[in-house]
């Protein structure tokens, strides 16, 4: 059976947010548990967040029983390790076909979103699935498992989006 797993990245750091965005707020919660409760009521079967900044401090402030966390200690080295970490750890589930990435900079995603986007990544037959709204590509973004071995390769700082750019058939 097919399964969905979100990739929350929250290393990205910003100094209005004490140096961790995932801790900063977003409406009445931190941007990381409105991210984790998005994945878990979009129908994430299984939910990967990647932690840097102030790792510990975000573990133990947010509701992350179901979770499985992966701390990463490279988070400076910009946004293609927490990719790499993320996926890396979703790989080892063979289960897992579809990587639903979110990141903390981003956090204006609705489950309606995620589950629709679930759904045409189904569907499409397509490495990547993007949201698209007035013709503009957007967050989150589906990945299926045949690239995710491409994207763990990366060694530089990756936006998704850039890469997506450069490859207008996914």
């Amino acid at each position: 059976m097919q399964s969905t797993g979100s990739l929350v990245l929250a290393t990205a750091t910003g100094s209005g947010f004490g140096g961790a965005i995932a801790l900063g707020l977003w409406r009445d919660k931190t941007v990381l548990e409105h991210l984790v409760e998005v994945a878990r009521v979009g129908g994430a079967d299984v939910i990967v967040i990647v932690v840097g900044p102030r790792a510990q401090e975000v573990i133990s402030l947010v509701d992350l029983d179901d979770v499985v966390i992966v701390i990463n200690d490279d988070y400076q080295e910009g946004s293609a390790s927490s990719l790499r970490a993320g996926l890396d750890t979703m790989w080892r589930s063979d289960e897992i076909e579809t990587a639903i990435i979110m990141e903390v900079e981003r956090p204006g995603v609705a489950p309606e979103t995620v589950i629709s986007l679930a759904e045409a990544s189904r569907s499409a037959m397509k490495p990547i699935t993007v949201p698209k709204y007035r013709n503009t590509r957007g967050s989150p973004i589906a990945v299926d498992r045949s690239l995710w071995p491409r994207l763990m390769s990366f060694e530089e700082n990756l936006d998704l989006l850039d890469l997506i750019a450069a490859h207008p058939d996914w």
